[in-house]
């Protein structure tokens, strides 16, 4: 038997309020870089046409809407099956209210893309940037499932399993890898892409309020 007082301490309890703390603090400290230090991170990212080039390109892609779009659906599916319909209602509709944010912030700054050779495809503003905005939302939102779904088991003094884990070191490195994908492949500049994982991870935190 686990003494009481050693149980509530081990316990891990999962606040929404963290995402969106950590949000903030990512888009000032892209704010704070637009003004003066991109073009000395775009130099140190970008690399132009290289043997990775391909590589980028394929994780670019899991923060497109053409894959994320399907993953939503399927996430709002699993959590009506689980009774969850608010709470599917709620990623719905922070999802579709943080793209519209994103349009809205394009069309008001009118941000350029980096003077550099683009390559991969890309259309419209830079800033800040749809890939790591939308891949971070629904990414992270998942990672909130997983540490809510940790949190109840820790509640109940349960082992978190090792999978859940893993599963969410691997979770937390795609709207990253997405993020970095755009700034070596010369669409975004690096501030477009912390204020899109600030936004992303803001909106997520508002989606994961309504628990019901």
């Amino acid at each position: 038997m686990i003494p009481r007082d050693n149980q509530e301490r081990n316990s891990f309890h999962f606040r929404p309020g963290w995402f969106l703390t950590v949000g903030l603090w990512l888009v000032l400290l892209g704010v704070f870089i637009y003004k003066g230090y991109d073009s000395d991170l775009l130099r140190m990212i970008y690399a132009g046409e290289s043997p990775m080039a391909p590589v980028w390109r394929l994780i670019t892609m899991l923060g497109s809407s053409y894959f994320l779009g399907p993953l939503v659906a399927v996430i709002c599916i699993s959590l009506l099956m689980k009774g969850r319909g608010n709470s599917a209602l709620a990623f719905v509709a922070t999802w579709a209210t943080c793209a519209l944010t994103v349009e809205w912030l394009k069309f008001l700054i009118s941000r350029e893309r980096p003077p550099v050779a683009l390559l991969v495809f890309a259309v419209g503003k830079s800033f800040p940037s749809g890939h790591a905005t939308q891949s971070m939302i629904v990414y992270s939102y998942v990672l909130g499932l997983i540490f809510m779904a940790c949190s109840q088991s820790s509640s109940s003094g349960s082992a978190v399993p090792k999978w859940r884990t893993i599963l969410s070191s691997l979770i937390i490195l795609l709207p990253l890898l997405v993020g970095i994908s755009r700034v070596w492949l010369g669409a975004h500049w690096p501030s477009d892409v912390l204020v899109g994982w600030g936004l992303g991870l803001m909106f997520s935190g508002i989606a994961l309020s309504i628990r019901y």
